[in-house]
């Protein structure tokens, strides 16, 4: 799963186009006006490398390149070699440049710091210095713990990103935990935790409205 706050066409901040099953991108704009400066969210299954900015340069279109990129990296079967459904904690890189992670290293607790996986192709793999460039470069955004890397994912990288930050490809779902009624034991969570928090999932999609609203107004 990939996340990406992108520039935008002028689109009216009534616009709100779905989709949640397709490789099209759902746009939602997120600044009054209809300028060309309006920022969109976009969800897309896989990290597509013509959508976004490119880093230091100016947006691109989203269009399919004429020649595939050569794959660095890539989602092996799980180490079980099963397909795996569960809640896994997980930990979130304090130094990231992710603007959807941004202050959620703060989570107090494993109860509270921990998403849904679904899949039988999640262990996060790549060459050394590949692996080395990422973690030198500060994009490991999101990681599993030491006792919930199912998968075998090295370094237990669950989600990293580009050096924008805007970009954010991961393994777990946020957007399954955008509400306590979500936790596979909400009945059992503390009441001032549920009454005073909000999810780890709903915080990343509020950082993302806010970063991209902060970038409307500048």
């Amino acid at each position: 799963m990939a996340m990406t706050l992108q520039p935008a066409a002028s689109l009216p901040c009534s616009s709100a186009n779905t989709c949640m099953h397709h490789c099209e991108p759902a746009s939602i704009a997120a600044c009054p006006s209809s300028a060309p400066a309006t920022a969109s969210r976009s969800l897309q299954t896989g990290l597509l490398p013509a959508v976004g900015q490119a880093a230091g340069g100016a947006s691109r279109p989203l269009s399919t390149p004429p020649q595939p990129p050569t794959p660095t990296i890539a989602l092996a079967p799980n180490i079980a070699g099963r397909f795996i459904d569960d809640w896994l904690e997980v930990e979130v890189v304090p130094d990231s440049p992710c603007i959807w992670t941004a202050g959620l290293s703060d989570e107090p607790t494993s109860t509270s710091c921990i998403l849904p996986i679904a899949h039988g192709e999640g262990r996060f793999i790549t060459d050394n210095d590949t692996l080395t460039a990422i973690e030198s470069a500060g994009l490991v955004a999101l990681r599993y713990t030491e006792s919930s890397n199912v998968n075998g994912s090295m370094n237990r990288i669950a989600g990293i990103c580009d050096p924008t930050g805007l970009i954010f490809g991961l393994m777990p779902h946020p957007e399954r935990f955008t509400t306590w009624h979500q936790h596979p034991a909400w009945t059992r969570l503390d009441r001032n935790m549920i009454t005073e928090t909000e999810p780890i999932g709903l915080r990343m999609f509020r950082n993302a409205v806010a970063h991209a609203r902060s970038a409307c107004v500048r």
